[in-house]
């Protein structure tokens, strides 16, 4: 919503393993109270009335593309400007957690960010992503920076 409202182009790649979820998510339809932190005008703007529940727009939902990845076999290719990983590593063990971590970490752009639940941060910090605290709660991981290297393409 944000990024539409600030007439941003952009492309959201939403991935679970789980086709149900998957198609929950597409169906973008949520409780009222869902919304209580969304500005009231980004909601009346951006999100219709659908059998008593807020559904997410098609201004905002045609900028999502949603995909059944199961991301221990496979990660999308990126360059990725910001990839949320959220409880990701609630479901995945040592070593397939990290891995899975790694692959996503490297197909960030050299100036990309990983969003990651705070329960995340400590084992992500393990593998040598460097992380900034941007506010209480919220932590973001980047690969260290390569003095020298030629961005990439």
């Amino acid at each position: 919503m944000l990024l539409t409202s600030m007439r941003r182009r952009f492309k959201v790649l939403a991935v679970d393993r789980s086709a149900s979820a998957i198609a929950v998510a597409r169906d973008a339809t949520y409780a009222r109270d869902a919304a209580k932190d969304i500005p009231p005008t980004w909601v009346e703007r951006y999100c219709d009335e659908h059998q008593g529940r807020l559904r997410i727009g098609m201004l905002v939902r045609n900028s999502v593309e949603f995909e059944v990845c199961d991301l221990v076999k496979r990660v999308p290719k990126g360059p990725f400007h910001l990839i949320f990983f959220k409880n990701v590593l609630l479901y995945l063990a040592e070593p397939a957690g990290e891995q899975v971590a790694t692959r996503l970490a490297h197909e960030l752009e050299d100036s990309g960010i990983l969003m990651a639940a705070a329960s995340e941060v400590l084992r992500l910090r393990n593998m040598g992503l460097v992380s900034h605290r941007m506010a209480h709660g919220v932590t973001a991981l980047r690969r260290p920076r390569r003095h020298g290297s030629p961005p990439r393409t």
